[in-house]
């Protein structure tokens, strides 16, 4: 499942989840352009990075993350 938090302006937060994505070779895809949409890809060594880009209702945007390890 994919899930992003987004802050809004008046302090709040949403909540924009993709349930059940199917990975295949290192990208992930669910919904349609324009209609609950995200996109996205693994990269790096282990796959330790992802970036991609969604849209859901009001929201449309871009996001990355890198994996932290833990000591």
């Amino acid at each position: 499942m994919a899930e992003i938090d987004p802050d809004k302006t008046d302090g709040s937060t949403a909540e924009l989840r993709w349930p059940d994505i199917s990975l295949s070779n290192g990208s992930f895809s669910q919904g349609s352009a324009g209609d609950h949409h995200i996109h996205g890809r693994f990269h790096g060594q282990d796959h330790a990075e992802a970036w991609g880009i969604f849209h859901a209702n009001a929201y449309v945007g871009a996001f990355g993350a890198r994996r932290q390890l833990q000591p």
